[in-house]
């Protein structure tokens, strides 16, 4: 595709409430099941241009593009977002494209990155995130509202060996989940993936991925701002335009 850009992944922790809305039940249980079925989990895919060579990136444009609309097409790929206006770009004409790409391990998605025109050709290189389960997808108010996205990536802001620490987390985990859902449902949030084993294990490599819908930079880091893990500075952020949603799932769009 064109410019393919997407983002870092870190940290945050977070625990499923046990009295949970239906919509939440439904949501986790969609997702386990996808999981379970599939025995595939998610990865963020980071982009970064390997060549100058315009003249070579206009070449291998259309074939990139329809590689990637097979792999969408193929469930391999989900929920793509389109920056039209990206910060980091070689190529100021081209947009960027940032999404997730479903594997049974890492070796295997790297496989399937490999086979594509741009690595193969030298065009653009990409490094892996794991992401785990997507936990929230979107809700019809998402859809509807036609503002801009942004991505948090989390980072924790305790000492994971620390009994304190961890007890600390855990005593506000409720609340965190709470608000989350809270977001959820009015299609403020949507897209939100976390790692059962990054939770469960606090291994500080990857856990916890959202996406906003906003007017702005600045609303959009208000709602992040607004969450208990946040205020309580037990986990903090970085945030990232990647545009207007594209493609979700190919089997329900």
């Amino acid at each position: 595709m064109k410019k393919l850009l997407i983002f870092m992944i870190s940290l945050m922790l977070i625990s499923c409430s046990e009295n949970a809305t239906k919509e939440t039940v439904k949501e986790e249980k969609i997702a386990t099941e996808k999981a379970t079925e599939f025995g595939k989990q998610n990865y963020a895919v980071v982009w970064k241009w390997k060549t100058d060579d315009k003249e070579l990136v206009d070449a291998n444009l259309v074939d990139q593009a329809n590689q990637l609309t097979e792999l969408w097409k193929d469930g391999v790929i989900e929920n793509a977002y389109f920056e039209t206006q990206p910060t980091s770009n070689s190529f100021d004409n081209y947009p960027g494209i940032s999404f997730f790409i479903k594997a049974t391990t890492e070796e295997n998605a790297k496989m399937i990155l490999d086979e594509m025109i741009f690595v193969q050709k030298g065009i653009s290189e990409y490094l892996l995130y794991p992401v785990g389960t997507r936990w929230l997808g979107r809700k019809e108010e998402a859809k509807q509202s036609g503002h801009k996205t942004w991505v948090s990536v989390w980072s924790t802001g305790v000492d994971h060996n620390s009994k304190a620490s961890k007890k600390e987390v855990e005593d506000n985990a409720q609340a965190q989940t709470d608000a989350i859902m809270e977001l959820w449902k009015t299609g403020v949030i949507e897209n939100v993936y976390f790692d059962i084993e990054g939770t469960q294990t606090r291994n500080k490599v990857t856990d916890f991925v959202m996406f906003i819908n906003a007017n702005s930079e600045s609303e959009a880091r208000d709602v992040m701002n607004s969450l208990p893990f946040y205020k309580k500075n037990i986990a903090h952020y970085q945030l990232f335009s990647v545009g207007v949603f594209w493609m979700g799932e190919y089997e329900s769009e």
